[in-house]
């Protein structure tokens, strides 16, 4: 009888143990291939990352400038944040981005 009720929970084990991603298949995500630029070699965790960096950052010239500092940048929304951030008063910035 309690060979009977062991096996079931191994088969209920092994049963749930299929269904759920191992904690290796996570640790692979977290840590496992780096996606690495050919162009610059720098790494990225994603591909889509790296896909991102060489259709708008790799090798492009920062066509953005900031009229007020010498910043200069490759997307138009990183300029937008750059002047929010460094150019606005505190509460102006926070009063343009309530919810």
């Amino acid at each position: 009888q309690d060979e009977v009720f062991l096996a079931a929970q191994e088969a209920v084990g092994a049963h749930r143990d299929s269904q759920v991603p191992s904690s290796s298949y996570y640790n692979e995500l977290l840590y496992g291939e780096e996606f690495i630029c050919p162009n610059c070699g720098k790494p990225y965790k994603k591909k889509q990352s790296l896909k991102a960096h060489l259709y708008y950052d790799c090798g492009k010239e920062r066509l953005f400038s900031c009229l007020i500092c010498s910043y200069k940048c490759k997307r138009k929304y990183v300029l937008k944040t750059h002047i929010m951030r460094r150019h606005m008063p505190p509460r102006e910035y926070s009063e343009k981005h309530r919810l």
